[in-house]
């Protein structure tokens, strides 16, 4: 026979799945705003680098109007990475749409759910690890391009359950 605190652990509560899924929502909303502006920063730097180097190469006017260009790009570097003004609309978009999900699920969580349902807020919090897994920062420059995809996926997936059991 499994003691209640086995049984507890092996099988999340009802409570504890909705809990999992707003925290992970919540997590996801803190996270987007720092992971695009690292994006931005590390897109900034590259073409930066890439017109620097391309300068070293070319010579006349050539030269330097690849030097202009690439200092150009390093001061929309700091101006968008330290003055952050695009990161703070996208947190914006970023924030209505996730608040406006967790509004919904805390609204859900006056009911009781099905196995289906259990099954499915599981899986979406199981989602969310996986997308947001990495260790170094060298590891979540690399899963960048793949990153607002995989949140916008997990996005629509929390709106189809919501809807689907809601």
């Amino acid at each position: 026979m499994i003691p209640e605190e086995s049984r507890r652990a092996a099988k999340p509560t009802d409570a504890e799945l909705l809990d999992g899924a707003l925290e992970a929502l919540n997590e996801a909303r803190s996270r987007a705003p720092g992971d695009y502006l690292l994006a931005l920063a590390v897109a900034l730097v590259v073409a930066a680098a890439g017109l620097l180097v391309a300068a070293a190469f070319a010579t006349g006017a050539a030269q330097d109007l690849l030097l202009n260009l690439g200092v150009e790009v390093m001061g929309a570097l700091l101006t968008v990475v330290v003055i952050d003004g695009l990161w703070q609309r996208r947190q914006a978009a970023t924030s209505a749409s996730l608040d406006a999900m967790r509004r919904k699920l805390e609204a859900r969580r006056d009911r009781p759910m099905t196995d289906d349902e259990r099954v499915a807020w599981g899986k979406l919090v199981d989602g969310y690890h996986a997308a947001v897994a990495g260790g170094s920062w060298i590891d979540r420059v690399r899963a960048l391009p793949h990153y607002r995809s995989r949140l916008e996926a997990l996005e629509v997936e929390a709106n189809e359950t919501l809807e689907r059991f809601g």
